[in-house]
């Protein structure tokens, strides 16, 4: 992924990137899949509302929607994200909380440093097979 543009707002980091592709809505599942075991205090939102799920293979089987998030502590960074995917698009939106000074007083450069591997990762996790796939 491409980090468009960032700027810290209210306490938050607020971060456009753009797919390298545009990608199907069960492949952004498979991203919130594989990334799901990576955060803790973890919610799922479709459409902004959250959804309960039991196990995280049921985020795979979620109906089509506008957009689906993952939030919660990133534990790779020990710091609270919010990850959003949108339907038909080709951007990602993140919120990365100012919470320690890895995070504050931040710009495009050093923000790109710190979260680049991790949305790389993430794009990644879009094209691995899932368990159920032959």
């Amino acid at each position: 992924m491409i980090l468009i543009r960032e700027k810290e707002e209210n306490g938050w980091i607020h971060a456009n990137y753009r797919l390298t592709r545009p990608v199907s809505w069960q492949q952004q599942l498979k991203a919130v899949h594989g990334v799901y075991d990576y955060f803790k205090k973890t919610e799922i939102l479709v459409d902004g509302l959250p959804i309960q799920i039991s196990q995280p293979e049921e985020i795979l089987q979620i109906p089509e929607s506008k957009a689906i998030s993952i939030r919660g502590v990133l534990t790779i960074i020990d710091v609270p994200v919010v990850v959003t995917f949108y339907n038909q698009a080709d951007y990602v939106n993140v919120m990365v909380a100012c919470v320690n000074e890895e995070f504050q007083n931040t710009n495009y450069e050093k923000f790109n440093k710190s979260m680049s591997q991790i949305m790389d990762s993430l794009e990644l996790m879009m094209y691995i097979p899932t368990a159920n796939q032959n």
